[in-house]
């Protein structure tokens, strides 16, 4: 007689691994949440200044966003991107090193808040800095899970698809799959997504790194005319997310997947 609803897309598979004798349904609301700025036409690239490689939020400093972060100092990328970084990260010999070298670790925790157009202090889930979007290339999403045993999409997977924008995503193994099956479309032809794969944090922290190294070496010129490659690829993005959400949620107003999943219930 219990029913459990929740946001992590594994769920169903970790309860019957385990023998569990609930019935679990992943289900999750985060494309709603910034819906009043979803674009009618994906967005332009308007570079502004030598920051328009990448876009890189990490207000909440958590451990993967240090490793993100630590490998962007690794490969002499924080002045190549937008990146804001909140909190402070104290590392010391003999704590674990997250597969990140000992001299990145401590110029990680030299460096200091680091903000883009965002007030670290106030949590900007609900907000969406289109001109942040326009003047970068490319979102790398810091999700919010990236533990094993965990698939979550939450609004920052969202953020720059109902833009129009390019993303690597670095989040939870899947993450990329579970879009696909979703009808999306990603970037393998561009850069390299096998991260998706890779069970190891700080691995798929480099690699997605590693693939805006191989970007930075590109021209801004060289840039602009990818970006116009991606277009067809954004473009079904968009209205791929327009399609959901007209089928999973919104009807007069109401949430019909979860209004679906609460009578069922309530039967």
């Amino acid at each position: 007689s219990v029913v459990y609803v929740t946001g992590n897309y594994l769920g169903t598979s970790i309860c019957e691994k385990n023998g569990y004798q609930i019935k679990v349904v992943p289900h999750s609301d985060f494309e709603t949440w910034n819906i009043q700025y979803t674009q009618d036409t994906i967005i332009p690239f308007e570079p502004k200044d030598d920051k328009f490689l990448f876009l890189s939020y990490n207000r909440v400093f958590r451990i993967s966003r240090a490793i993100l972060v630590a490998n962007y100092i690794k490969y002499n990328l924080l002045g190549k991107g937008k990146v804001s970084k909140g909190g402070e990260f104290i590392w010391m010999p003999g704590d674990p090193t997250y597969g990140i070298e000992q001299e990145y670790l401590e110029a990680l925790c030299e460096l200091g808040e680091l903000t883009i157009s965002d007030n670290l202090k106030y949590n900007q889930a609900s907000n969406v800095n289109i001109d942040d979007h326009k003047g970068t290339f490319v979102s790398i999403v810091s999700e919010t899970l990236t533990e094993p045993g965990t698939l979550f999409l939450s609004e920052k997977t969202w953020k720059p698809i109902q833009l129009g924008h390019p993303f690597m995503i670095f989040g939870s193994v899947g993450t990329l799959q579970l879009l696909q099956q979703r009808g999306y479309k990603t970037f393998s032809k561009y850069w390299d997504e096998s991260y998706d794969t890779l069970e190891s944090t700080s691995q798929r922290a480099e690699v997605i790194v590693k693939n805006i190294d191989r970007l930075s070496k590109l021209s801004l010129n060289e840039i602009k005319t990818l970006r116009k490659e991606l277009e067809p690829i954004l473009i079904h993005n968009l209205e791929n997310f327009k399609k959901e959400l007209e089928a999973n949620f919104y009807k007069d107003g109401s949430l019909k997947k979860l209004e679906k999943i609460l009578r069922k219930l309530f039967k």
